[in-house]
Formats: structure tokens, sequence, C-alpha cells
């Protein structure tokens, strides 16, 4: 019992750290680009709005590729310069920028679509930092429980986003259905897809006012 109150105590101080919250919300916002878009209904939305098909809608790929390009440079340039929060505005700025495009900037080519796409991953993927910082400003003792719970939120983004954008495009569904299917037009996806692009903003918010450690602890 002495063990899980432990474990407990220090969930509990982990959490009432203001830093740590504002850290996994950024790192929710960033994440719901990839789960929710490329995840789930990117193909979908590129059907519909830009009119291309299926096997050409898999340009959403990209945003994968971007994510796993960015991740490691990210993070060594994030210590490279001693910053957190430098390179996790950054890159929350680039992936609400490309995600706002996507959504909001109708007959985009191809080429277009597939960059924008790369951005926003390679953007998204800043998030990592989060993992440097949270650690930083927890108690070292704390660092796994810290680290734990930022990517319980960032995995925890996907099924967060995925229902949530079904439920918005339900709501904006104008009734049309073929072979018993919905069919969601453009302006429903992008209704839907607003709530990915606040999520990036609110996530962009978080970093601009999430202390900076300088990649260092900050807490004993």
């Amino acid at each position: 019992s002495g063990g899980v109150g432990q474990v407990f105590g220090g969930l509990g101080r982990v959490l009432r750290n203001p830093q740590t919250w504002l850290i996994a919300l950024a790192g929710l916002g960033t994440t719901g680009p990839l789960l929710g878009f490329a995840g789930l209904w990117g193909v979908p939305y590129l059907e519909a709005t830009h009119g291309i098909d299926r096997t050409a809608a898999a340009v959403t790929s990209t945003l994968f590729i971007g994510w796993g390009v960015g991740a490691p440079l990210f993070g060594w340039f994030s210590d490279r310069i001693g910053r957190r929060r430098l390179p996790f505005i950054v890159g929350v700025v680039l992936c609400a920028a490309a995600m706002a495009s996507l959504v909001f900037l109708p007959g985009l080519p191809l080429w277009a679509i597939s960059v924008l796409c790369f951005l926003c991953g390679f953007g998204g993927s800043s998030q990592i930092v989060g993992f440097a910082a949270v650690r930083e400003h927890n108690a070292a003792s704390l660092s796994g429980t810290a680290i734990g719970f930022v990517n319980g939120m960032v995995t925890g983004a996907g099924a967060l986003y995925q229902p949530l954008l079904g439920w918005l495009l339900d709501l904006a569904w104008g009734g049309q259905m073929v072979a018993g299917a919905r069919i969601y037009d453009p302006s429903a996806y992008r209704f839907a897809f607003s709530a990915i692009v606040a999520g990036a903003v609110i996530g962009l918010c978080c970093t601009l006012v999430m202390r900076e450690t300088y990649c260092r602890q900050t807490t004993a």
C-alpha cells in the first residue's frame, strides 16, 4: 500500500504542476492533424473537396513522413541551442499554418497538398521537445510519471479527435446518402476540421506561456 500511495502521490505532484498541463495540451493539439486528419478523415476529405481519387489522396501519408523527419531534427535543434520553447513554438506555428491552409484554401494542386501535409507533420513533430521539457519541469524522481502522462495525452489525441470529427461532420451533414453511406460536402469537412486548427492554435498558446528550462532540470 505504501508503494501505491507513493505512485499516486507522485502523480499528484506532476498533475499539480501547471507546466505539465501546458506541455500536454500543446502535444495533444499538434498530434490532432496526425491522428485525426492523416489517420482517418484526410482521404475522404481530399476526395470530396479537391476531386482527388482515393489513390492520389494517399498523399496524406506524407504527413507521417514529415513527422518522422522532423522529430529527430527538432530534438537535435533544441539540444543544440539549449532551448525548449523556441523549437516547440516554431513547430506548432508551422503545423497550424499548414493545417489551416489544407482546410481553408480550396482548389489546391496535388503537389501543394503534398507539401502542406509534409510541413504539417514536420511542424507537429516538434511536440517531441515536450517530453524533454516536462522531464525538466518536474522532479527527476518523477520524470517517468511526467513523461508517461504527456505521452498518454498525445496518443489520446486519436481517441479524442477521430470521434469528435465524425460527430462534427454529422452535425453539418446535408442529408445526402449513396449506397446507404452518408456523403459529406466540402463545407461540412471545413466545419469539422476547424476543430483540428483550433486545437493547434490552443497548442500554440500553451507553448507561448510555458516556461523555458534552458535544457536544465528546474525542479529538485
